[in-house]
C-alpha cells in the first residue's frame, strides 16, 4: 500500500495517495515514512494545516525524523509562522545556513551572525 501511495504521489493523484496512506497508517501507525508522505500530499493541494498536522504525527512516531522536521519547517514558514519554525530549528539542531537565514528574515541579524563568525 506503501508503494502504491507513492506511485499515486508521483503521478499526482493525490486524493489516491491519500487514501494509500491513511489505509496504511490505520494498519500500521508507527510508521513515521507514512506520514511524512501524507503531508507531502496535502502539501501539494495546499492544505498546509493538514501538511503541519501529518510532519508533527511523524515527529511524534520518531522525534530523530530530519527529513520531516524540513517539511515542517518550510510549511510553518509558508504559513508565516517563522517563530515558530525558528524555535523548532533551535530546539532540533538545525543546519547553520538555515536557522542563520530564517533568523535574517525576522531581523534577528545579531543572531544570524553569530553562525557566520
Amino acid at each position: 500500500m506503501q508503494m502504491l501511495g507513492i506511485i499515486a504521489y508521483q503521478t499526482r493523484e493525490y486524493d489516491r495517495a491519500i487514501n494509500y496512506f491513511q489505509l496504511v497508517i490505520s494498519i500500521k501507525p508507527d510508521w513515521p515514512e507514512t506520514y511524512n508522505n501524507l503531508g507531502a500530499c496535502f502539501w501539494e493541494q495546499g492544505k498546509i494545516e493538514q501538511a503541519i498536522a501529518a510532519y508533527k504525527q511523524a515527529i511524534a512516531v520518531k522525534p530523530d525524523y530530519f527529513n520531516a522536521y524540513d517539511n515542517l519547517v518550510v510549511a510553518l514558514e509558508k504559513q508565516g509562522k517563522r517563530l515558530e519554525a525558528i524555535e523548532l530549528l533551535i530546539r532540533n539542531g538545525a543546519a547553520q545556513e538555515k536557522l542563520a537565514a530564517m533568523l535574517k528574515k525576522e531581523k534577528r541579524y545579531q543572531e544570524a551572525s553569530a553562525f557566520f563568525s
